[in-house]
């Protein structure tokens, strides 16, 4: 069906996810990622990206929503 893969925000990658939810025809994914100052250890931004089923039963990652 498809991976979920960690989105690129303004200032680098998500570093993982928070946690992942599952529903009919869609996943939506918590991601925590690096700022530019953040230390390797320590993300500080927050996102949520909504991933759907399309027509060809593949997953889309929608536009990332940052939450924090």
């Amino acid at each position: 069906m498809g991976t979920i893969t960690p989105q690129k925000y303004e200032g680098g990658h998500a570093s993982g996810f928070d946690g992942i939810a599952l529903a009919s025809g869609r996943v939506t994914a918590e991601e925590t990622w690096h700022r530019r100052m953040d230390p390797t250890c320590c993300p500080s931004g927050k996102a949520v990206t909504e991933w759907r089923v399309g027509a060809d039963g593949l997953l889309t990652a929608g536009e990332p929503r940052v939450t924090g």
